[in-house]
């Protein structure tokens, strides 16, 4: 049996490095997939993204994905995520 965890608890008080924790705890734990919700404070993919960098074998999924926010949010979300990816070490 595969067992998946919904980590959309977390966007409350979004915080990455919290969040990529928590997936690698859930991939230790021998957890085979992990969830979080697109929301309008957290982009999933970016958090999958950083997440991927430091896993190995957990699946990581989201459901419905909105399309793009107007020019200024996308402005706004390049900068936010240029600033986390600065902080974590991304590329």
């Amino acid at each position: 049996m595969k067992i998946g965890i919904n980590g959309s608890g977390l966007l409350a008080r979004p915080d990455l490095g919290v969040m990529v924790d928590d997936i690698k705890k859930a991939e230790a734990a021998g957890i085979n997939s992990y969830w979080l919700a697109q929301t309008g404070l957290v982009d999933a993919l970016t958090v999958f993204t950083v997440a991927g960098s430091e896993t190995s074998s957990i699946e990581l999924g989201t459901a419905v994905i909105p399309r793009p926010p107007p020019a200024a949010g996308r402005s706004w979300a390049s900068g936010w995520l240029t600033s986390l990816l600065s902080r974590t070490g991304g590329a």
